[in-house]
């Protein structure tokens, strides 16, 4: 089987847009970078570089704590901020 020649320039706009469209629908970086004519790990990076990573939502699901499913207290007082004693956000 025959590897395809990819084009080696720079991403433009258009392919951050196709591949801003593949993350929304849910698609596998390999797929996106066969759309727009790249390698997969160049999809990836890009993906790294310019990723935002959104804080939790604390109001859905406000127990941070790393030992939520061993301990039992803190998991149903967090909202009354009274937390038992070995509560560790993470």
């Amino acid at each position: 089987m025959k590897k395809q020649k990819l084009n080696q320039s720079h991403l433009n706009l258009d392919d951050r847009e196709i591949i801003q469209k593949g993350i929304e629908n849910r698609s596998d970086k390999t797929s996106i970078a066969k759309t727009i004519g790249k390698d997969p790990t160049t999809v990836a990076k890009e993906i790294k570089r310019h990723r935002k990573i959104d804080p939790r939502d604390v109001f859905v699901y406000p127990n941070i704590c790393v030992h939520r499913k061993e301990c039992k207290k803190c998991f149903k007082r967090v909202l009354l901020h009274n937390v038992c004693n070995i509560y560790l956000e993470g």
